[in-house]
Order: structure tokens, then C-alpha cells, then sequence
């Protein structure tokens, strides 16, 4: 998902399990390396990641997001 200012937000919620294994297979790994960068250790990093995929699993009013990499790696960095 890019960001796009003519574009209605999306809503992710932890009910959509598809939407919600798209968005994990194709930010897990990217989000993992940036914690690493950041913490220097990758169980850490993984742990942190993982944070941020349960919360937003367990949304149960969903979330709307324009952009998703934004929305995770905001939110991956309020762990550190």
C-alpha cells in the first residue's frame, strides 16, 4: 500500500486474516531488520515486531490506515 492523498484510508482489522497475512508476509521481514538496527539484537528485534503484529491482530474496532509500512514501523518504533 503507498500513500495516495485522493485515497480512502483502509481498514485492517484482526478479523481480516487475509488481509492481515498479506500485510505480515510482506512487512515482517523489513520491520525485523529495522528493530535490529535499532536494538543490535535480533530476538529483541523479532519480539518487538511480533508486538506489533499482536496489537494490531487484536484490534477488534480495526484501524484505519493509509499507509501500512508507515502505521507499522510508527508503531514498531514506540516499543524501543
Amino acid at each position: 500500500m503507498t500513500s495516495n492523498p485522493n485515497k480512502a484510508p483502509t481498514l485492517i482489522t484482526g478479523s481480516d486474516t487475509d488481509s492481515f497475512c498479506e500485510i505480515y508476509v510482506g512487512h515482517w521481514k523489513m520491520l525485523c531488520l529495522f528493530a535490529f538496527r535499532i536494538t543490535g539484537n535480533m530476538d529483541m528485534a523479532k519480539d518487538i515486531v511480533q508486538e506489533v503484529f499482536i496489537d494490531l491482530l487484536t484490534k477488534k474496532e480495526g484501524t484505519y490506515v493509509f499507509n501500512i509500512s508507515a502505521y507499522l514501523y510508527h508503531n514498531g518504533s514506540l516499543k524501543f
